[in-house]
């Protein structure tokens, strides 16, 4: 499990055991005025869980390191999910569905989302399953782009992406400027 997950779940299972704490201690109390010491702890106890929020939604634990396209000359590990999501995506260009999700791709694919997203994940080194999808969404872009032969409406239709608001991102993340 990546550190930041790990680290949520910590400030998770923590922030729930504030709570439950709180609440045993307003009812053991009922409506007496606290013990000093236990308004300090509570007091802390916030502040610690404020700040392990800070540094999750700050991304202190989010990877830095760009994502590993797979290799395609070498021939991959002998995985049969793994064939089957190179032939999807490739041949196939399941891609193209407009609001395609994982769990409609493990669908497709006869798999687990979880076992599909530790394969995309781990496996094949994305962030996430949008990041690997936009990829191949990114390669044709640019291989019609590429292909002189084409007119500039078969360039452009049919896109992979719904509107230009949604291939704006992709694109400018794949090469560094905006498009047009």
């Amino acid at each position: 499990m990546e550190p930041r997950r790990r680290f949520r779940d910590i400030v998770t299972g923590l922030s729930g055991m504030c709570i439950v704490i709180v609440v045993i201690t307003e009812i053991l109390l009922r409506g007496e005025e606290p013990v000093p010491v236990l308004e300090i702890v509570n007091t802390a106890a916030i502040l610690v869980l404020a700040f392990g929020f800070t540094l999750v939604r700050a991304g202190l634990f989010a990877r830095d390191t760009p994502a590993r396209a797979p290799a395609r000359d070498v021939p991959p590990p002998d995985d049969p999910l793994l064939h089957a999501l190179d032939q999807a995506m490739l041949e196939d260009q399941i891609y193209y569905h407009e609001g395609l999700g994982i769990a409609d791709l493990a669908r497709h694919l006869g798999s687990q989302e979880y076992i599909l997203r530790r394969l995309i994940n781990a496996q094949l080194g994305y962030r996430n399953f949008n990041e690997f999808l936009n990829r191949h969404r990114v390669e044709e872009a640019c291989t019609r782009l590429a292909d002189p032969t084409q007119t500039r409406l078969r360039r452009s239709s049919p896109s992979p992406w719904s509107s230009a608001t949604a291939r704006s991102g992709p694109l400018t993340g794949h090469s560094k400027s905006k498009p047009a």
